[in-house]
């Protein structure tokens, strides 16, 4: 089972291994701009409380998802500006 499946929350680093494990292997930069384009979802921060800073910040289950479906499409040629019709789509 792929991270993400069992459709738990995942962290940044579960999107780098779903995204490796399909061939893709990115960037955590990749993910947080595709984040400001809003190709993808911004995670759920959460604090650690008490001046703690704060836990990792976790993405829906659904992300690691979009995230391959993008970097497939990504492959295939597409543009950021075509990319942006797939999160719609999904």
């Amino acid at each position: 089972m792929a991270v993400g499946e069992d459709q738990t929350p995942i962290t940044i680093d579960g999107m780098l291994s779903t995204a490796a494990t399909a061939g893709h292997p990115v960037t955590k930069r990749l993910i947080r701009d595709w984040s400001s384009l809003g190709l993808l979802d911004h995670p759920l921060r959460q604090p650690a409380g008490k001046g703690h800073g704060s836990r990792p910040a976790l993405y829906p289950w659904s992300q690691a998802r979009l995230l391959e479906v993008l970097l497939h499409h990504r492959a295939q040629g597409q543009r950021i500006q075509g990319l942006a019709r797939t999160p719609v789509a999904m």
